[in-house]
């Protein structure tokens, strides 16, 4: 299990999917699953409301890999399993989002 803080609220990462549309947008921008995976490893991460949402439950999922690579991830929460996320996309954090994951931290 993976928690995330955003602010003071702790959400539950159980399970996080890829689905194939996801996978090629990551190898697009040179992100692999592994790292991603990473990612969610690190607690807490840190977590925000998606400023521009696709989907109702979308959020931002910001954090460091193993390596020290910020990534800024889209996960959108799965309607009928509340622990399980589907990442939509990533990318490399910007630095106003890693100001945001220190100062949140």
């Amino acid at each position: 299990m993976v928690r995330a803080w955003s602010h003071t609220r702790l959400v539950s990462f159980l399970s996080i999917e890829f689905n194939l549309e996801t996978l090629r947008k990551l190898a697009e921008r040179g992100i692999s699953v592994d790292e991603v995976t990473e990612v969610f490893q690190t607690t807490p991460v840190v977590w925000i409301e998606n400023p521009n949402p696709r989907a109702d439950e979308s959020r931002w999922v910001i954090g460091p890999t193993r390596m020290g690579r910020f990534l800024t991830i889209v996960v959108d929460r799965d309607g009928s399993d509340h622990g399980r996320w589907h990442v939509m996309t990533a990318w490399d954090s910007t630095e106003p989002q890693v100001r945001l994951y220190r100062n949140a931290r």
